[in-house]
């Protein structure tokens, strides 16, 4: 997973002390190894934090943050699964290289003259941040908004922060009040529209964009991917072939969340065409608490589909009471939201987090595919009279019983 901080104030002076240690609230984000490094020059000052979470090139010569003051100090969240093909295009640049990870690859991608073009070779999820030796803080994301970013400046826009989790900003002293538009967007929405997050001076930093802080107080925005042509159905499966053909490749293990459902047993498939043979682990309920979310139990579809494939299953016994979970869901998820796949998602990760470290699932797919039953709905509307749009278009924000299900 890792995760970083970067907190960069424009005065010679270091960053105002924070209420708590940034990089211990990341902790849970990296366990394998930590960094941290403070640079500055006549009217900046930086500091970087990170946390690792080793996956792939579990050498120590790939911990962040990575770099030198001379050229400019990277940390990075993700990974780039096209880093071998990048790093032949760099080498026939006179690049070279002294470890085989990505970090790496990326590092010398983002010093490149023409990064932004590069950027859009880049098959990966990722968020970064790279300090140039001049203060100069470039950041950004990946083209979907995979891997998190978030960014919050100080009431006088000299010191600004970014950060993996929302936690370590507010540790900072930086996230100002509670934002009403976006809790109320939350309730809703079910979910949180970017770039709020809940808190008035904390922003979503952009998906597919490149951002530069030169001076205090003014980010210069460079969008380096936008949504083009649709692929065609013919070759989704192709495509999710090769994807998952990427992702199973690690120097961790890797497991599969299975449901029984299209998405994860599609996952399955393709995984098992990779030589998978698990772990894979699926839910039960196993509770009769008055407050329980209403539970569709997968059980039976997943046991199906572990023996059709071969694959050991282990049943995770689940508590969906959600009432009694919702600290513990607001702390992890930050964001104001209403989904309840939330409760089974955290209950299953912990569950696998003793066999595997990398875990694959089909969730945000009905997001892609568009098979949830609102996106239906929207496309009949748009068949309407223009006249009846407004009245009928309005009933698709009221949350229903089967809003949140496909």
């Amino acid at each position: 997973m890792c995760g970083f901080v970067v907190l960069l104030n424009h005065t010679a002076r270091r960053p105002p002390p924070s209420h708590g240690d940034p990089c211990a609230a990341l902790a849970h984000r990296g366990p394998d190894a930590s960094g941290h490094l403070d640079l500055g020059g006549g009217n900046w000052h930086a500091a970087l934090h990170f946390r690792r979470l080793a996956v792939v090139d579990l050498d120590p010569r790939s911990d962040q943050p990575f770099g030198s003051p001379k050229r400019g100090v990277l940390v990075y969240n993700g990974e780039i699964y096209n880093a071998s093909y990048l790093r032949e295009v760099l080498r026939k640049r006179q690049v070279t290289f002294s470890t085989e990870g990505d970090t790496e690859v990326l590092y010398e991608l983002l010093l490149q003259p023409d990064a932004p073009r590069l950027l859009d070779q880049v098959d990966g999820m990722f968020a970064f941040a790279l300090l140039l030796p001049d203060g100069e803080l470039r950041y950004g994301r990946d083209r979907l908004g995979v891997k998190p970013l978030y960014t919050a400046v100080d009431a006088a826009g000299r010191t600004v922060a970014l950060a993996s989790e929302i936690e370590p900003l507010r540790a900072a002293g930086l996230t100002g009040d509670v934002d009403p538009v976006a809790v109320a967007q939350g309730a809703m929405f079910l979910w949180t529209p970017p770039p709020r997050t809940g808190w008035q001076r904390v922003r979503a930093v952009p998906a597919g964009t490149v951002l530069s802080r030169r001076a205090p107080g003014y980010d210069e925005a460079s969008p380096w991917w936008r949504a083009g042509a649709a692929t065609p159905a013919g070759d989704i499966g192709a495509a999710v072939r090769a994807s998952v053909a990427r992702q199973v490749r690690a120097d961790v293990t890797v497991g599969l969340l299975l449901s029984g459902g299209l998405d994860s047993t599609w996952l399955g498939v393709e995984m098992s065409r990779e030589g998978f043979a698990g772990p894979a682990f699926a839910a039960r309920a196993r509770t009769t608490a008055p407050t329980a979310e209403p539970f569709e139990d997968d059980a039976p579809y997943a046991a199906r589909v572990a023996r059709r494939l071969g694959l050991p299953l282990t049943w995770v016994d689940l508590d969906v009471d959600v009432l009694r979970r919702i600290p513990e869901l607001v702390t992890a998820m930050e964001l104001p939201f209403g989904d309840p796949a939330a409760v089974t998602l955290m209950q299953l990760s912990r569950a696998a987090c003793g066999e595997a470290t990398v875990l694959l699932s089909g969730l945000g797919v009905e997001e892609l595919f568009l098979g949830y039953e609102r996106y239906q709905a929207v496309l009949l509307l748009q068949r309407l009279p223009a006249w009846a749009r407004p009245a009928l278009g309005a009933t698709t924000v009221v949350p229903g019983p089967r809003r949140y299900r496909g």
